[in-house]
């Protein structure tokens, strides 16, 4: 839903403007996850409706498409959820795998890219694997605490990135 909306609205926002908007949404997000962890040291889950998860899956297909900056918004949703790591990663493997395969069609036909961009990357794809075998061996040995700091970290210095792009 969030790829077709965005697929109309390419091009018609500055995306310097939707960057630093979100970039604000994280640097907040990372600030207010900091201080609910010191303050409150909540073990329960984020109660999530379904309406949430719809509402950010059209929002991380829209900013993915027009301005490639969904990956923040699905981090923030994801990491409220309090996910074990693996079902944290695999989670986010999956919704940025669905994301940029359902945004390949859209690309091709706004001639944004070409099969002979897409035939290019084929020399690279081992490096996926590689990259996922990597990623699996540090996640296994990675605590729970340690990683919920890291995706902070990452929000936290995206959102920074984000405001100055």
């Amino acid at each position: 839903f969030g790829i077709g909306i965005g697929s109309i609205f390419l091009g018609r926002f500055d995306d310097r403007i939707l960057a630093k908007m979100i970039g604000i949404s994280a640097i907040g997000f990372a600030l207010l996850q900091i201080l609910r962890h010191q303050l409150i040291q909540r073990k329960k889950q984020f109660g999530t409706q379904p309406w949430l998860g719809i509402l950010v899956g059209a929002a991380t297909g829209f900013f993915s498409t027009v301005a490639h900056l969904g990956g923040v918004l699905t981090m923030m949703f994801l990491l409220a959820q309090q996910l074990e790591n693996q079902v944290f990663v695999a989670t986010a493997a999956l919704i940025y795998f669905s994301i940029n395969l359902f945004k390949i069609p859209v690309y091709l036909k706004l001639n944004i890219i070409s099969t002979q961009i897409l035939l290019r990357i084929l020399p690279f794809l081992p490096l996926i694997a590689v990259g996922t075998m990597l990623g699996v061996y540090l996640n296994r040995r990675t605590s729970a605490k340690m990683f919920t700091k890291i995706i902070l970290t990452i929000v936290f210095l995206t959102g920074i990135r984000l405001i100055f792009k």
